[in-house]
């Protein structure tokens, strides 16, 4: 168990690395490629890119199906070859879709291009030739999917990080490559992008094949395994629908009752939430396959231990982080937008606050996938997610303030914390109470000291980057002394007790 333990500390380490390299390469390319490109160009980029994403879904789903499966068989030692039927069986699927994306996107392509889409005619023959090499990209990434997989399912983290950062110092090098070519940039840019993914399909395929002896593509066929991914995706897509349309959803309902710039407030926080919660995927990344692999192995105690700890964890890091933003958001806006729009502020932190809301119940998800037969669990979830469309809509007719979309969000991710709690206890026996005495009441008692204490001391100061400053190093002292002192257990204590009395030991050696 314990070196399980370092072995999470550890594949977290190797991911923050990815996650941070990934992030700061992005903002900064991000801002060089509206340059290059140009404004109109950038904005056709998006349109045709925009499109291809739309299948970001299936993706996503299928990806949780291979890594669930492939971690279940570890787990309960399954055989060197049952796990090279479901790997092989995952290639091959992974491949048909790739093949099947092409045909779909091409004969969708062509409609839209031809009826819908808004493009310049001198931009025409551009779009179409970017939007072909988007597909071949995206049926790339498809590819993709059962090296990743495998290679989280073995929890070899440091293979990932370090593919992840060259195609993120791949896709640096196609904006350099980009600003000194010549000619067409727009089917170019399309082209560079495509022999990046290109790359690092390649080099996946060959981390697997070193990393991972034990498991090897064969040309076999199981219908069983074949049906147990495919349905297993299916009910996943239905969980990644909801999310997607409630999103989008929402929304709408913005711009029927409001103006576009409540739209534009809104993306913003969006954007902001998906930064701060890369660090909390990072970490459940790490934790996922450990979960997974304890209940295959009939270990229900350390499957619940790990999901408890997971979930403690992940709302300390992200509050760790949102309550410094949260502190100093209007300074943050200002200094980044300029002029950010109206509801931004409100937006931006009550985003915050849902997304620790969704933290206490993110990895139930994990032990969901865990016990397999998750019908019953996606419908239900699902279902109670979709609330938030009827009860914005209720909320905003009614004359509230835009951002009683995000009450409403917070209002509905605690309902769904009590749906799942209730659901997993039919699933899989998760002890309910445990998770209220242990999890729950550590987090609420932190988050009652913590929040108001940072909010009196930031009130005594003015903005100013010397404020944002110290008042979050402020705000991470006083969250650190209030988890060390109530958030975390006895035995958890002794332990960073014993770290800091080794550090000291080797810093005065």
């Amino acid at each position: 168990m314990i070196s399980d333990n370092k072995r999470i500390a550890k594949n977290t380490l190797f991911l923050y690395v990815r996650m941070l390299f990934k992030t700061l390469v992005t903002f900064y390319t991000s801002r060089v490629i509206l340059e290059v490109l140009g404004v109109e160009d950038f904005g056709i980029y998006n349109v045709v890119a925009g499109i291809v994403a739309l299948f970001a879904f299936v993706n996503s789903s299928m990806a949780i199906s291979v890594q669930r499966y492939l971690s279940y068989e570890i787990g309960r030692g399954g055989s060197a070859g049952k796990l090279n039927t479901i790997y092989s069986m995952s290639v091959l699927i992974h491949a048909f879709i790739a093949v099947a994306l092409i045909v779909l996107s091409e004969a969708a392509g062509q409609v839209l291009f031809e009826h819908y889409l808004n493009i310049p005619p001198a931009r025409y023959a551009a779009a179409c030739s970017l939007f072909h090499w988007s597909v071949l990209t995206c049926c790339l990434s498809f590819i993709q999917v059962p090296y990743i997989a495998l290679l989280i399912s073995y929890e070899k983290m440091n293979a990932y990080a370090y593919v992840g950062i060259l195609e993120v110092v791949l896709r640096l090098a196609v904006v350099y490559v980009l600003a000194w070519c010549s000619f067409d940039r727009l089917p170019f840019y399309g082209i560079l992008l495509f022999v990046a993914s290109l790359l690092v399909t390649a080099l996946y395929a060959w981390c697997c094949h070193v990393q991972v002896r034990a498991v090897r593509f064969k040309r076999v066929w199981n219908t069983r395994v074949f049906r147990n991914l495919f349905s297993f995706a299916v009910w996943s897509a239905l969980g990644e629908m909801a999310w997607a349309g409630t999103g989008q959803g929402v929304n709408i309902l913005l711009n029927i009752f409001f103006s576009p710039v409540v739209n534009a407030a809104r993306a913003i926080a969006v954007q902001v939430i998906a930064g701060l919660n890369q660090f909390v995927m990072s970490f459940q990344t790490a934790v996922n396959p450990q979960i997974i692999k304890s209940y295959a192995a009939g270990d229900k105690g350390r499957m619940m231990m790990l999901a408890n700890k997971g979930i403690t964890y992940s709302y300390y890091l992200l509050m760790l982080l949102g309550v410094p933003a949260m502190l100093n958001m209007d300074y943050i806006l200002k200094l980044w937008l300029k002029t950010p729009p109206d509801y931004c502020a409100a937006f931006c932190n009550l985003a915050i606050v849902g997304a620790m809301a969704d933290c206490l119940s993110n990895l139930l998800a994990t032990v969901a996938k865990a016990y397999g037969r998750i019908r019953n669990y996606q419908l239900a979830v699902s279902a109670v997610l979709f609330l938030n469309l009827p009860l914005s809509y209720v909320a905003l007719k009614a004359g509230a303030s835009p951002v009683s979309v995000y009450a409403v969000y917070v209002a509905v991710s605690l309902l769904l914390l009590v749906l799942r709690l209730w659901l997993l206890h039919k699933m899989v026996g998760y002890d309910a109470r445990l998770y209220v005495r242990t999890v729950l009441w550590r987090i609420l008692l932190v988050t009652l000291i913590v929040v108001p204490v940072a909010y009196v001391v930031r009130a005594q100061m003015s903005d100013g980057w010397q404020t944002l400053i110290a008042s979050s190093l402020l705000s991470v002292v006083i969250m650190v002394v209030t988890v060390y002192a109530v958030g975390i257990t006895q035995s958890e204590r002794a332990i960073v007790n014993d770290k800091v009395k080794l550090l000291t030991a080797r810093w005065k050696k």
